[in-house]
């Protein structure tokens, strides 16, 4: 779907030839490269007009929070000017950017990584000022992964779509806990549309312990809870894949950010002895998985295959797999998805064999 948008609406843009309202413009005068805003397609695309770029020129461009002007952003694009001059050109908005409220744009020289120019847009399609900020649209449930350790000392971890305005608090705990009952470590307040980066120190009294759960439960209403869990040994486990090769327009491949962390999943529904829809987390991109269930206690592993499922660009995916014959009238049953392409990722969970919401 988001192929045919994006594809439709360049086409729109380039027959019609009508020009968008933009909300800014590269600061440069008319004989050096610049380029204005053309058109937005809201956490999907933004078009820009190219304008008195060299001959030749091979140039890099970069996406980032509104505030970092572009700068170590996400390269969604490598291009050559060909023959130069004022052009159109479109770039995909990577997954860690969507339901930002303005979105910077920056381009480069790729040989050297010298400024040509930035801008700013709304995350909003045709650029105007929407009704309605991201906040007031809050979808989905919080979670978090684990960017590095420092045994017996701090964690840091990563959050993604914390609801807005809403105050958490944080405990440690035992492995298999989940954080339930834990030791209070923190409190943290959550912002509109931000994915930010938190370290906590880790209390004595878990100190030496080989595995730690982390949870984070808000205070205000409604209740949103989030947990993970890491290895309480000093290392740096952040993940950073490199993103795929640079596109063509026409192509219209997603450019996936770089990976942080380990996949999770919870449970959305079951319908007894029939299926079980999962809300998975922090999907890493470009993966293939397959889906196995399992007696309780076994984590899934050398269960029954109930399905596969290809991760794009990953982040979060909701997904239904049928309950095997082999485990009707089971109490609780384990399901695990794994890797099938070497990258080692995995994650596993289970649930109560009886129809819920």
């Amino acid at each position: 779907m988001k192929k045919s948008l994006a594809i439709i609406l360049v086409m729109s843009w380039l027959i019609t030839g009508i020009m968008l309202p933009t909300n800014a413009r590269a600061a440069s005068s008319d004989a050096e490269p610049s380029f204005t805003i053309y058109g937005v397609v809201q956490d999907q695309a933004v078009m820009v007009k190219l304008r008195n770029f060299p001959p030749n020129l091979t140039y890099e461009v970069l996406l980032g929070p509104v505030e970092t002007s572009g700068v170590d952003g996400v390269k969604v694009a490598k291009r050559n000017s060909g023959k130069g001059g004022t052009y159109l050109d479109l770039y995909i908005i990577p997954v860690a950017l969507q339901r930002y409220y303005q979105i910077a744009i920056r381009i480069q020289r790729a040989a050297d990584s010298s400024y040509i120019g930035h801008n700013v847009f709304l995350n909003h399609t045709g650029g105007t000022q929407p009704t309605s900020t991201p906040c007031d649209k809050y979808k989905g449930y919080p979670t978090f992964t684990i960017l590095n350790v420092l045994q017996d000392q701090t964690v840091t971890v990563r959050a993604y779509n914390l609801p807005p305005e809403n105050t958490f608090e944080v405990y440690m705990g035992l492995m298999g806990t989940r954080g339930v009952n834990g030791i209070r470590v923190a409190t943290i307040q959550s912002s509109c549309g931000d994915f930010p980066e938190y370290t906590f120190a880790i209390p004595a009294a878990l100190h030496g312990l080989e595995r730690i759960a982390v949870r984070m439960q808000s205070i205000t209403k409604p209740a949103y809870v989030a947990f993970n869990w890491f290895h309480n040994n000093t290392s740096v486990v952040m993940i950073d894949h490199p993103p795929p090769r640079s596109i063509s327009v026409e192509q219209q491949l997603p450019i996936c950010p770089a990976y942080y962390g380990y996949p999770s999943f919870s449970i959305l529904r079951v319908v007894r002895d029939q299926e079980v829809t999962i809300q998975a987390f922090n999907v890493p991109s470009y993966d293939q998985f397959k889906v196995l269930m399992g007696p309780m206690w076994t984590r899934g592993i050398g269960g029954i295959r109930v399905g596969d499922f290809k991760s794009d660009c990953g982040g979060m995916m909701e997904l239904t797999f049928p309950v095997p014959a082999a485990l009707y009238g089971s109490y609780r049953i384990s399901m695990r998805f794994e890797s099938t392409t070497g990258s080692r990722y995995y994650a596993y969970n289970w649930f109560y064999n009886n129809s819920t919401p």
